[in-house]
């Protein structure tokens, strides 16, 4: 995966794995030390110097999210201690959501919400959306959403979102080299012929880079 998201142009990759998985808790001790085995095992390998492979999870979304960050069990995106990339349900939007997102904040982290576009209440209400965003949350849309690999709802939704300028940040989202391979090829090219190279290169390359080294993104509407 990671060869192949260094062919396609990406410098740095973020390990993401749920944080459970089969029964299986992965631990930000046990994801710290898979990347570096695997960074060491990348060095050995043509596409190695071209990328950096760093540690993150995604967090399910409770309202014990943020004592979790506070206290170490779970993992900022690349171990940074800023961006946490959490996940919502994806057939409803909790009610005590806005709560969870006001306590992350509070405790000193950004919350990066992973794919909107997909849950079922923001395709139906897509001004929630924008509610969140009006909270502080960053929106990462899912390259292949935009350019309808995940359904008409899900490219509707971040067509919408998009339009709004309320995206943050365009991930891969990717889960095999071949199932949601880790490529932004075609989410790039529609970005950069509907939005413009700079709006395209913003959210492709420059706010994923801030995100996984701890950054200041840019050019979100609040």
């Amino acid at each position: 995966m990671a060869c192949l998201a260094a062919r396609y142009g990406t410098a740095i990759l973020a390990a993401t794995p749920h944080r459970y998985w089969r029964g299986r808790e992965n631990t930000p001790a046990l994801i710290r030390t898979l990347v570096g085995e695997v960074q060491t095992a990348l060095a050995a390998t043509k596409c190695g110097p071209r990328v950096e492979l760093v540690a993150g999870q995604e967090v399910p979304l409770t309202l014990d999210t943020a004592f979790e960050l506070r206290h170490g069990d779970v993992l900022t995106l690349g171990d940074t201690g800023v961006y946490v990339l959490v996940e919502p349900p994806f057939d409803h939007l909790p009610d005590w959501t806005g709560k969870a997102l006001s306590k992350i904040m509070d405790a000193g982290f950004c919350p990066v919400l992973a794919h909107p576009e997909r849950n079922a209440v923001i395709q139906s209400e897509p001004g929630i959306a924008a509610e969140l965003v009006a909270a502080g949350a960053l929106l990462q849309l899912t390259g292949m959403s935009i350019v309808g690999e995940n359904g008409a709802k899900a490219q509707a939704t971040a067509h919408w979102i998009l339009d709004r300028n309320l995206a943050g940040v365009v991930a891969s989202d990717s889960h095999s080299p071949t199932w949601r391979p880790p490529t932004l090829r075609a989410a790039y090219h529609y970005l950069h012929a509907r939005y413009g190279p700079e709006r395209a290169a913003r959210l492709c390359i420059a706010n994923p880079r801030a995100v996984a080294t701890g950054q200041e993104i840019q050019g979100v509407r609040r």
